[in-house]
């Protein structure tokens, strides 16, 4: 990981603590104009969309030149969470991005966690306006402490707030900590969004890429599991989560508890302790319905009644993941409420009808004509 950052603060339509412009002339105030503007210190004078920041050759867009380093941080590599504390110390802005989300937000608290001694806050925002993120990054630090702010959902924020940021990013310097979470890999489409790409060229970048089997069944089970597992386990494990590490973390911490006093966790350890398991059809339901698959939705769910799984489990279920995936797919606002309303009207007709079976069959149809647009 080569090439250190090189800071340089900017200084926005007036000069810099010494009084002088941007292009190094001093300046003299004349009677009734306002003196010059750190922006290091306050951001009111910053006005978003103004014709003068967009002119090419603009004073308030000259910098001095910031290289930034990339990292490729693969589940098997510890490379980047033994310099941790050191890239806490070294870097103020962070784009942590890619299809292992599990370890993108442990990323992020990993920073956090390095930050403490000298960090005595930090502020995780799901949805925050650019005045605010302004308001918390400029603030002086000579009687504050300093603060790391986590910007969450930042795949699904909206195209004028990422051309904001993009604009904030290029203009100001700052003492506290921006740690971006960008829960999704960048695509060849995300790549026209220049604002976007501003962003993350801005910044620290870690990749996380998705783990495979591999990774997976000979590093992360045995890392989260303080007793050897089988082998045979550890693919059934991974076979019914389908690689999500968020959920593999929280079944490897049931059958710990589960599995006290023993030396190994077998195959029958997982069978009978991994809710995971049990519902695994459940997972194909799901699967089905997203690709909007309305025959092989109607054959898994047979199956799962013959199974003796009852109707409310299942639109519980059902409902339980819609709701995650909400916040991690982008969704219109449109399908997310056409969704929500056929679930709660499934939810009610299941309390209130004896025909339970006809009703669930009903909304998973529906649901696959939603999802279809």
């Amino acid at each position: 990981m080569a090439g250190a950052e090189s800071r340089g603060g900017a200084v926005l339509r007036g000069g810099d603590p010494a009084g002088r412009p941007v292009g190094g002339r001093r300046t003299q105030r004349r009677a009734g104009q306002p003196g010059t503007q750190n922006l290091h210190s306050d951001h009111r004078g910053f006005r978003f969309g103004d014709r003068n920041l967009r002119k090419e050759g603009s004073p308030a867009l000259k910098r001095k030149s910031t290289s930034y380093q990339h990292v490729q941080a693969n589940l098997p590599s510890n490379v980047f969470w033994e310099r941790v504390p050191a890239l806490a110390a070294e870097q103020r802005r962070f784009f942590l991005y890619g299809e292992d989300t599990y370890h993108v937000s442990r990323a992020a608290d990993g920073i956090v966690k390095a930050l403490e001694p000298v960090y005595r806050e930090s502020y995780y925002t799901w949805d925050v306006t650019i005045d605010e993120l302004c308001a918390k990054l400029t603030t002086p630090t000579l009687f504050a402490d300093k603060v790391a702010v986590i910007l969450r959902n930042f795949e699904a924020s909206k195209k004028k707030f990422r051309q904001q940021l993009d604009e904030f990013l290029r203009t100001f310097s700052f003492d506290h900590r921006l740690i971006i979470l960008h829960e999704a890999p960048l695509l060849r489409d995300d790549l026209k969004d220049e604002a976007l790409v501003g962003v993350s060229e801005q910044c620290f970048r870690v990749h996380f890429t998705a783990p495979t089997q591999r990774d997976i069944t000979e590093t992360f089970i045995p890392e989260h599991l303080n007793k050897p597992m089988e082998e045979n386990a550890r693919t059934l494990l991974w076979e019914c989560t389908g690689g999500d590490l968020w959920l593999l973390a929280h079944e490897l911490e049931k059958l710990e508890f589960y599995t006290r006093g023993r030396s190994t966790v077998t195959l029958h350890d997982v069978e009978r302790c991994s809710s995971v398991v049990e519902t695994r059809d459940l997972g194909q339901l799901l699967a089905h319905v997203e690709r909007r698959d309305l025959a092989r939705s109607m054959e898994t769910l047979a199956v799962l009644f013959a199974d003796g799984m009852t109707p409310v489990f299942i639109a519980t279920v059902l409902h339980r993941h819609f709701r995650w995936a909400f916040t991690r797919q982008p969704y219109t606002p449109l399908t997310r409420f056409r969704v929500l309303k056929t679930l709660h009207d499934a939810d009610y007709k299941l309390k209130t009808s004896g025909s339970s079976r006809y009703v669930l069959e009903t909304a998973v149809a529906r649901l696959c004509e939603v999802l279809g647009g």
